[in-house]
């Protein structure tokens, strides 16, 4: 009791000796989702109800009253505490927060899930749930408690406070969890896993692409850009199509796992390794890979020197290494993953012009024509017709050729932001304003 009510003192600063309200700030405001989607959030947990005698604003049930205005225009209402008894906590946000109970709560995440768009959940103990939808963030109307952060822990099997990385299982569902502490408070983001592996249709890879990468007998693979902007999903499905044309081995190591590879029904073998539970960490799973006789070998993320070095010692020795940065475009990913080697960069070009065979940085945009995003392309491919001149770019550093010749080489399989943007715009799949965000060359669009 004393941690939550000194979550509301955090929060409310002033709390008057005669049980009077202080005010808070007003925060932004927006309608639960589930709403307009006929889903009834759980009541609240019994002993709810009632508040200190003298302070009993109306409280209606979660998603009862549907509100028009969008996120822009809607206000955020007065936000007052009270006093309450024990084992019945609760603030008032706008006299619609609610605290859920038992497996209430679990059951409510679930069908929100469930939802179109949801992407990921952020968790506060004493504030109420945010989560984003299309990339937006969406305010919800029930309060996070510290016994929840506390369920979520053991099921986690961590301590409670503790910064981790983890996954999730609940309701049929996976979620990539990062714990963390922030001014003292615990709080948590889930980002939801898909259960099926999106097809090359869906992430919009290109067949020329997916033709080159099933054909690698070696070299380094990179996937870049932001984080949410659907890297996993492009790689995942691209290993699919790849396991279903051909008969090797594939040892996944990431931090945690996310997609879930079938073991049965593909010619190729997938082996899914987590960091922190099946291995130490990237370096050494790197180097315990290489002795398991693996066709390919990806990396979650190449994060330090090290792991940098192993990733293209084992693209050299004949394995396929995929992996991502987060990094904007091609030739900043190129040089991104130099930086680990600053001691010998001329060297280390000399490498990577050999070894660096595909480069596929991604950004997820709101469509026009539906709701919803769509993946944007800029594509690197060392590899067929354009091998020697993309080598020799990379070996001399010349970045401004290499940018050019991106942008305007789509026969060798080269293409950048600016010309997919073009392209999508053509098709109403994306507004011109969109468009111009990814355009190097201002008034073309």
């Amino acid at each position: 009791m004393m941690r939550f009510f000194g979550v509301f003192m955090r929060y409310t600063r002033v709390v008057m000796p005669d049980n009077s309200f202080a005010e808070l700030p007003k925060p932004s405001f927006m309608p639960d989702l589930l709403k307009d989607e006929g889903v009834k959030p759980p009541m609240p947990a019994p002993g709810m109800e009632k508040l200190i005698e003298g302070s009993k604003p109306a409280v209606p049930p979660l998603g009862s009253e549907p509100v028009e205005p969008p996120l822009e225009a809607v206000q955020a209402p007065e936000t007052r505490i009270a006093t309450v008894p024990e084992k019945a906590y609760r603030i008032v946000v706008g006299a619609k927060a609610v605290v859920y109970g038992d497996e209430k709560e679990w059951e409510y995440l679930y069908k929100l899930s469930m939802q179109k768009g949801i992407s990921d959940f952020e968790f506060t103990e004493g504030l109420p749930l945010v989560y984003y939808r299309y990339g937006q963030l969406c305010h919800d109307s029930w309060l996070v408690t510290p016994d929840f952060m506390e369920a979520m822990c053991k099921r986690m099997s961590i301590k409670y406070g503790e910064e981790a990385d983890r996954s999730l299982f609940g309701y049929s569902m996976r979620f990539r969890v990062h714990t963390f502490r922030t001014q003292k408070l615990f709080s948590a983001v889930w980002r939801l896993m898909p259960e099926k592996i999106m097809s090359i249709e869906d992430v919009r890879l290109t067949e020329s692409l997916v033709e080159g990468f099933c054909s690698l007998s070696t070299g380094l693979v990179l996937f870049c850009g932001q984080t949410g902007a659907g890297k996993s999903s492009s790689i995942a499905a691209l290993l699919l199509e790849r396991a279903k044309r051909k008969r090797e081995l594939v040892i996944t190591l990431e931090d945690p796992i996310e997609y879930i590879f079938p073991l049965e029904g593909l010619p190729s073998r997938f082996l899914q390794r987590e960091v922190g539970d099946d291995v130490i960490d990237f370096p050494y799973g790197l180097r315990a890979a290489l002795r398991m006789a693996p066709k390919v070998i990806v990396v979650g993320e190449i994060r330090d020197k090290e792991t940098a070095e192993v990733a293209v010692h084992a693209s050299e020795t004949g394995h396929v290494v995929v992996s991502t940065l987060h990094t904007g475009d091609v030739v900043e990913s190129i040089r991104r993953l130099l930086v680990f080697f600053a001691d010998n960069e001329t060297g280390a070009r000399m490498v990577l012009s050999n070894t660096l065979k595909l480069v596929v940085c991604q950004a997820l945009l709101p469509r026009r024509d539906v709701e919803g995003r769509i993946p944007l392309h800029e594509i690197l491919v060392n590899y067929g017709t354009a091998g020697t001149a993309v080598s020799n770019q990379i070996a001399r550093g010349d970045w401004k050729s290499l940018t050019n010749y991106v942008d305007t080489n789509s026969s060798s399989g080269q293409l950048s932001f600016k010309r997919c943007a073009e392209a999508m715009v053509k098709q109403g799949l994306i507004s011109p304003d969109v468009a111009k965000r990814f355009n190097r060359t201002p008034g073309l669009i």
